[in-house]
């Protein structure tokens, strides 16, 4: 088996498919044209471990074999060829994500103290949160999932239960960004949670709005709540 589509962390048994570009990079979006050569034949949704080629010599590594650097997911069908999520030599655990989500809860709630005011919010917002491809936004007890990369629409189902752990909130949807099919080069059947509410009732400042789902209205509302 490979470390192949679904798996919100790479199987530790599995071989996992190599990826090489000359330097290393710390922008999550590695484009195609930046990647030398592939080893282990990825598929569309893969895991893949970075390596930078173009290295220095040091004592650690007198014959300048290729650094890995990162890990990230692999679609070749897309201009950015791989979305680099972690930055580190071992392998990713469920632990690390849920560290970024908690990190990007933390903020909205302990350092910007959204909640005092509103229940209708950006929880994940794209490469600013560590989560390249997806935002994911709160709507009382809903949270909506745009997805960008089909790495982040393969495994937004389980993020948003992460999430939902962390937040008390009950229902998802995931939907995928308007450009994804002549950007990532497939097709994503949007999905919800079973009972997904038509609407939400959501409240700012001590007003309160209802949001119908598939309207567009929730994404006009949030530009005033963020």
């Amino acid at each position: 088996m490979r470390n192949s589509t679904n798996l919100l962390v790479p199987n530790a048994s599995d071989p996992i498919a190599r990826v090489y570009m000359p330097r290393p990079s710390r922008h999550p979006n590695i484009f195609r044209k930046r990647i030398d050569r592939t080893e282990g034949n990825p598929q569309p949704g893969d895991w893949v471990a970075v390596y930078a080629t173009d290295v220095d010599p040091s004592p650690a590594n007198p014959n300048n074999e290729p650094l890995l650097f990162a890990y990230g997911i692999y679609n070749p069908r897309s201009e950015v060829a791989v979305r680099l999520y972690f930055w580190q030599t071992r392998l990713p655990d469920l632990a690390d994500w849920d560290s970024l989500i908690k990190d990007a809860i933390d903020l909205r709630h302990q350092t910007l103290l959204i909640p005092n005011t509103t229940n209708a919010y950006r929880i994940i917002h794209g490469e600013s949160d560590g989560f390249p491809g997806l935002v994911v936004d709160r709507y009382g007890d809903c949270l909506s999932a745009e997805a960008f990369s089909l790495g982040m629409a393969q495994r937004a189902p389980e993020l948003l239960a992460r999430i939902h752990s962390l937040l008390g909130t009950k229902h998802s949807l995931v939907c995928a960004s308007p450009q994804f099919t002549s950007q990532e080069g497939g097709i994503w059947q949007d999905s919800k949670s079973e009972n997904f509410p038509a609407y939400a009732t959501i409240e700012e400042n001590q007003v309160k709005y209802r949001i119908h789902f598939g309207t567009g209205a929730q994404n006009r509302f949030l530009l005033r709540s963020t």
